[in-house]
């Protein structure tokens, strides 16, 4: 026992030596107490610092090490190895053995400070500080100013919540210390904590009233809190101690704005003008207060100004489109929007209003591109759609219009111009069931639009009958869900009203698509039939009478007409002269390139005698040989189907049509789909190509024959789906496949208009109603 005393005592005095300096009597006796005590690390560790006290570094390295084996979680041994090490200049060692000190002993204040000089020293500022922060949190000081440099510091790092402990401390030692509420202000600010920061610089003015600055930053704090009044206070107090102080008239200025105060906000843009005229934002203000009251040249003034400071500003040069716009001066707002856009292309309010001012300039073509980008920037707003329809409607792109117009639909179901326009649209498409459903929406939506019932009754006239069966009927189009059937019953009983039978006819027979047993549904339509054959007109109902496209046109204008077909002899039963007599025509002639001897003649003849047709004329000629002196008059009513293709010159085949028409030329042909694809590969052709079939290759008719082949029925086509020998004077093969719009354009070249039109036989046929 007093053996282990003695022991003790000999360690206890090595370090008393080591403490007075008396370094070789320290290593003596620890040496001595660690040869009896091998497994005594604070020995080895008194040894370390002995020998490094005497320069001995390589020694004490290894004593500390030998302390660290011997103790793993010694964490004073590992400090003095880094201070060692430190000593050596080995910095990435000195740092690993504090931050190992400081892992063991988390809350020795020495270790962070001692670190803190290492990183100190090697340049590594922000670990600097971090490490002084944790001392002083670990081991609080009563120096009030320490607290706030190191908040300071740590601000600038952008460490605000470490920068709040150290001022609240500063604060506690020093509840007087008016930089420091300041600079906790600062902070609270950087974390958008704007309580706390108004608290914080209430604070620091009532302890220092009369500096500007302070009542300036809480204004700031109580802008970006949103207390406007509070903000406005602050704000003119800063200017009443500073009259010169730009940024208080600025910011005071951008408060008016928020408080809707527009002629105080001018006048105080102006005076911080007047102390900074080259800030380009005040100009821009100015700007906006007077566009918020319609001063327009002052606000397009006062954005020039902006710009010329600051030309690089798409900002500016989209607000001075907008003043620009609103003193109608077309040209220099696009050229001001035009400019915004080149700075900054991904704004979408810059194209949206390019476009609307090209439309004005009737720029249609440069609008539709504006818009265009407009919309691939924001595609769900609805009026960028709207208004691209009308910049097409104005180009005539119809189909490029009905899907704008129907988008914007989609987007906004309640705007009745949508309906209205995209209406307009579909007639000019004839479309007419389509126009139909448009109008009907409009109309429920806004029931005082322009010309609306003559719009939507010159498209009733005109939509194709509706089979009663609602599963097949145009209704279920994806446009538009179903009306109420009581919805068609007061449009119709309008139109009933002003004699408008036609319409009101149609409109009850849309009611009774959607409730068919409605017997006052049928009492009302009975009523108008019953009216309507008491005068004797029997127009719209002979429409409804037939299935067959061609018949339901001359249904609708051969009454009191002269009536010729052309190309009518092929099948007999075909021919369309029988049906012209049906619906009133007065008189009939059949015109046929067939030669007069040729038994299809006599066929045709004994078809009219079983049919008590008598009065009709028949002329065998090619079309594109007759002069009009041959028949004298032009017929009223032409009609021609199953020709065009057939004829080596189509051109010449309308020019000759044209020659004998009077008013309207009821015309059927063939046509392409643009895209073919099946097994054989894929054909395509564009929207305004016509197929030479005389021209096309082994692959092309290989595509084409897979095709036809689906629809003739066994039948073959000369030409397309067998082999034929091309000659100028055969009409037996097929020598053109014009695509509907070429065909529609083709007409319209040789003079026609066209009134209305229908795809047939699974959309490879197109019937056109023309006229002069």
């Amino acid at each position: 026992m007093n053996s282990e005393i003695a022991a003790v005592d000999l360690q206890k005095q090595a370090q008393l030596y080591l403490a007075a300096g008396k370094l070789d009597e320290a290593i003596a006796l620890g040496s001595e107490f660690f040869a009896s005590h091998p497994n005594s690390a604070e020995t080895c560790k008194t040894l370390g610092k002995a020998l490094q006290a005497q320069g001995k570094l390589e020694d004490a390295r290894y004593w500390y090490k030998v302390a660290i084996a011997l103790q793993p979680d010694f964490a004073e041994a590992f400090a003095n190895l880094g201070t060692l090490c430190a000593t050596m200049q080995e910095w990435q060692e000195a740092i690993a053995c504090y931050q190992k000190a400081i892992a063991l002993q988390p809350d020795f204040a020495g270790f962070y400070r001692n670190l803190s000089r290492i990183f100190t020293q090697v340049g590594q500022t922000e670990e600097a500080i971090d490490c002084w922060y944790q001392a002083l949190m670990v081991e609080p000081i009563e120096i009030a100013e320490e607290y706030l440099d190191l908040g300071n510091t740590l601000l600038a790092q952008n460490k605000p919540e470490k920068a709040l402990a150290c001022y609240h401390r500063t604060i506690y030692l020093n509840s007087s210390f008016c930089e420091a509420y300041c600079q906790s202000a600062e902070a609270n600010s950087q974390l958008k904590q704007w309580d706390e920061a108004i608290v914080d610089y209430r604070k620091a003015i009532k302890l220092q009233p009369d500096i500007s600055e302070f009542h300036y930053k809480l204004g700031n704090v109580l802008q970006a809190a949103e207390l406007w009044h509070e903000a406005e206070t602050a704000y003119r107090e800063s200017i009443e101690l500073n009259p010169n102080s730009f940024w208080s008239y600025s910011n005071l200025g951008a408060v008016l704005l928020k408080l809707e105060q527009w002629e105080e906000a001018i006048v105080i843009y102006r005076t911080a003008v007047e102390i900074n005229p080259d800030f380009s934002w005040s100009y821009y203000s100015i700007g906006e207060a007077c566009s918020k009251l319609e001063k327009w040249s002052e606000s397009a003034a006062a954005y020039q100004r902006a710009i010329d400071l600051d030309p690089n500003s798409s900002a500016f040069c989209h607000k001075l489109g907008d003043a620009l716009f609103q003193l109608e001066k077309w040209s220099e707002a696009a050229t001001s929007y035009q400019r915004a856009i080149a700075l900054n292309s991904e704004f979408f309010w810059s194209h949206y209003n390019l476009a609307l001012t090209l439309v004005k300039l009737q720029d249609w073509l440069a609008a539709t591109f504006a818009y265009q980008r407009a919309i691939a920037l924001d595609p769900n707003f609805s009026w960028t759609y709207h208004n691209l329809g009308e910049a097409l409607l104005k180009t005539e792109q119809w189909k490029a219009a009905a899907v704008a117009y129907k988008r914007a639909i989609e987007l906004n179901p309640n705007l009745s111009w949508s309906y209205y326009n995209l209406g307009d649209v579909l007639t000019q498409m004839h479309e007419w069931n389509e126009a139909v459903s448009a109008y009907i929406c409009a109309l429920q939506i806004e029931p005082n639009l322009p010309k609306i019932y003559a719009k939507l009754g010159d498209a009733l006239l005109k939509k194709t009958p509706a089979n009663l069966d609602a599963a097949t009927s145009y209704y279920h189009h994806e446009l538009q869900p179903l009306h109420s059937p009581e919805f068609y019953c007061e449009i119709a009983q309008k139109f009933a009203e002003c004699d408008r039978l036609d319409e009101a006819t149609v409109l009850y027979l849309m009611a009774l698509e959607i409730r068919p047993e409605d017997p006052a549904i049928s009492a009302k339509l009975a009523e108008v039939l019953e009216k309507k054959h008491l005068s004797g007109d029997r127009t719209i109902l002979s429409e409804f009478e037939t299935d067959d496209i061609r018949d339901r046109y001359i249904a609708r204008v051969a009454k009191n007409h002269t009536f010729a077909e052309v190309g009518g002899l092929w099948g007999t039963v075909n021919e369309k002269v029988s049906v012209a007599s049906k619906y009133g025509a007065i008189s009939l002639t059949m015109i046929d390139v067939t030669p007069a001897s040729t038994q299809i003649w006599d066929d045709f003849r004994d078809r009219m005698a079983s049919l008590n047709i008598a009065n009709y004329n028949c002329i065998s000629r090619d079309i594109t040989q007759i002069q009009l002196a041959e028949i004298g008059q032009p017929y009223d009513v032409v009609h021609c189907a199953g020709v065009l293709y057939h004829h080596p010159h189509p051109l010449q085949i309308l020019i000759g049509l044209r020659q004998i028409t009077g008013q309207y030329l009821i015309l059927t042909s063939a046509i392409t789909q643009e895209l073919i694809e099946n097994e054989r590969g894929r054909y395509e052709i564009p929207a305004s190509g016509v197929i030479f079939i005389p021209a096309l290759g082994e692959a092309e008719r290989a595509i084409l024959a897979a095709y036809w082949q689906q629809y003739t029925y066994g039948t073959p086509i000369l030409g397309v789906i067998e082999k034929a020998v091309f000659d100028i004077n055969d009409f037996g093969p097929w020598w053109w496949l014009p695509t509907a719009s070429a065909l529609e354009s083709m007409c319209k070249v040789a003079g026609f208009k066209v009134l209305d039109k229908g795809l047939t036989w699974n959309n490879n046929a197109l019937t056109l109603l023309l006229r002069v």
